[in-house]
């Protein structure tokens, strides 16, 4: 990290300097009301402006060409350069301030475009002006890092200080972020107890509940304390815990910050620190995913009855197990599903939805939602379809973008640029999850996999670079994605589109029992299944609002599979044992109905 003076040598400064007074904080700016569903934001952010009072801690702040970002604000956009912000103005214990210290963070797009310097001075003085090189910065991205620091002498009091951007030899954009603002003045003698901070926001990447997350750090700093400061959690079962480093309970030290959740979704808990009339805060948040549980082989079987079994995880509120049978019959959709996806390069984007209902169906009220940049929930890029679009029975509805050459002509809509800009449903990337809901409001379909599906066996980038084809014995549409259901091909692959039938037959899957368990057990037994029928079960996990992934799928083994049972001489050997599939398998170790051959050419079903 690079720090930068003018009139001194390129040093940091202390808090307290060797012969000086005391910096006391007189102006602290954590822009805490901005947020984005997008950390440091990006394309989707260059229509949300800045608002004073309605974005900052400080009403007053006066911007051009400036947005909101995740507890922080971004300078310029692609078509819009030349953005920035000046402070309200700043009050000092005199008429002119002797030293000022100022402290921010600021960190550059990650883009090749973008080389920036941040430039600030006193407003309406240019001979004040200094630079940091945020291009070389990642102090907003990981808060855990030294803010910048810069020293201005002969302040007036009411001035204001500019911070803006200046493009670096060769840069194109000048995209960049600011944040965590504290402007501290030198004085004699400290006038009122503070309290400040090194940041206002750390956010902790996604984690699975029970796993450990990255330790992130903060520094507190106060002076003129007459007690103890105290760091006070909002809840007693809080999803964080902090630990003091180097600390002393009148002048602060270092917090060690580690995200601990203990269910899934988005948490958020704002720190109070706390010294009795001086405080401060800051925000921590993080998004937590727990894992599917994984279903295991059935025990205790006999034609009417088993126990089912699983493997329980971490931060789960509940599982639901879904018992059924599979009978051949006719495939007839239960509603309007995906059929196709195609995600290419540039802007090759297409989606199919089929009707295999069997009727006509208006899409009237039914939209289109994604993930924005895999962020987790069906929250952006909304499409509603015309009143008067209809899906006929055994056909399709596509859509793509404009621009995509090669199936556009064919397609039902086109949606360009226009339509919405960078926030439209046809710029999806293989992180964002697509979903298809109903006139109710209810999510008919998912098509890829949630942010909050996401763990250590699921790609991040599920449906980069590939077109998804569902398979044609699938006639269910699902509201979580379920991989088995289709078919990969690779990118730009489009035979076909605009075309998609059921097989005319094929295993019609009928429930038996639904059973929600909340008491944390990992089995349940099951009785009333249909003899001679082969029944299935998965789990599913729920955790405050989200649900897993379903499980693997589970045969159980209650029914022989045709082969019935025989007398047989009691003096004949076992000679080979296999499982209703046919498949041979270990005797000794096998569960569950096992069809056992004897030395006399005799089988009869055993149940282990």
């Amino acid at each position: 990290m690079k720090k930068f003076l003018i009139g001194f040598s390129l040093a940091a400064i202390s808090s307290v300097a060797a012969g000086a007074g005391e910096l006391v904080p007189v102006f602290q700016e954590h822009f805490s009301k901005c947020k984005s569903s997008v950390i440091q934001g990006g394309y989707f952010s260059e229509d949300y402006y800045f608002n004073s009072g309605e974005h900052s801690d400080n009403d007053g702040w006066y911007s051009r060409n400036t947005y909101v970002s995740e507890r922080a604000i971004k300078f310029s956009a692609k078509t819009k350069q030349g953005g920035y912000a000046i402070t309200p103005a700043l009050s000092f214990a005199s008429a002119t301030a002797s030293k000022v210290v100022v402290r921010f963070r600021a960190q550059t797009w990650a883009h090749k475009d973008d080389m920036v310097e941040m430039c600030v001075q006193v407003e309406g003085d240019a001979s004040t002006m200094q630079k940091v090189d945020a291009d070389a910065s990642t102090n907003i991205s990981n808060r855990s890092e030294e803010p910048f620091e810069l020293t201005f002498t002969n302040v007036p009091d009411g001035a204001q200080l500019r911070f803006g951007v200046a493009k670096k030899e060769g840069a194109a954009v000048d995209r960049c972020f600011l944040s965590d603002i504290v402007v501290l003045e030198e004085r004699e003698s400290v006038d009122a107890p503070a309290i400040h901070t090194s940041a206002g926001y750390h956010h902790f990447a996604d984690i699975m509940v029970g796993n450990d997350s990255e330790m992130n750090t903060i520094k507190v700093e106060a002076l003129g304390l007459s007690s103890d400061i105290e760091i006070k959690l909002p809840a007693q079962e809080s999803n964080f815990t902090i630990a003091k480093k180097d600390w002393n309970p009148r002048s602060g030290g270092t917090l060690e910050i580690n995200f601990t959740p203990l269910r899934a979704g988005h948490m958020e808990e704002c720190v109070n620190i706390v010294a009795g009339e001086a405080s401060s805060t800051f925000i921590l948040t993080g998004n937590a995913k727990v894992y599917t549980p994984v279903a295991d082989a059935a025990s205790n079987v006999s034609e009417q009855s088993f126990t089912a079994n699983w493997h329980r995880v971490a931060g789960l509120d509940r599982v639901e197990l879904c018992v059924y049978t599979k009978e051949k019959g006719a495939l007839k959709a239960t509603d309007l599903m995906f059929s196709k996806y195609i995600e290419g390069k540039s802007n090759n984007r297409a989606l199919e939805i089929f009707n295999g209902t069997g009727n006509d169906v208006s899409l009237d009220g039914y939209r289109l939602l994604m993930e924005n940049n895999g962020a987790g929930g069906f929250t952006f890029g909304e499409y509603a379809f015309e009143a008067d679009a209809v899906v006929p029975a055994g056909g399709t509805f596509t859509v793509c973008n404009a621009n995509f050459n090669a199936v556009r002509d064919i397609a039902d809509v086109t949606i360009g640029f226009n339509n919405g800009g960078y926030a439209n449903i046809m710029t999806f990337t293989g992180d964002d999850a697509i979903g298809l809901f109903a006139p109710d409001g209810r999510l008919i379909d998912a098509l890829g996999y949630e942010s909050t599906d996401v763990n250590d066996e699921v790609s991040g980038n599920w449906g980069q670079d590939k077109s998804f084809y569902r398979k044609t014995s699938v006639y269910m549409p699902s509201d979580k994605f379920r991989i088995e259901q289709w078919n990969i091909h690779p990118m730009d692959y489009f035979e076909g589109y605009g075309s998609h039938a059921l097989d005319a037959t094929g295993d019609v899957i009928r429930e038996i029992k639904r059973i929600d368990i909340t008491d944390g057990a990992t089995s349940a037994d099951i009785t009333g299944i249909p003899a001679d029928t082969p029944c299935f079960y998965t789990v599913q996990g729920y955790s405050a609002e989200f649900k897993t992934l379903v499980s693997q799928e589970i045969e159980v083994g209650n029914a022989s599979a045709g082969i019935d049972d025989v007398t047989i001489d009691n003096t004949a050997t076992e000679q080979a044992a296999y499982d209703i599939a046919g498949r041979r398998v270990d005797a000794a170790s096998a569960k569950g109905v096992v069809i056992v051959r004897y030395s006399d050419g005799t089988a009869r079903k055993v149940l282990r």
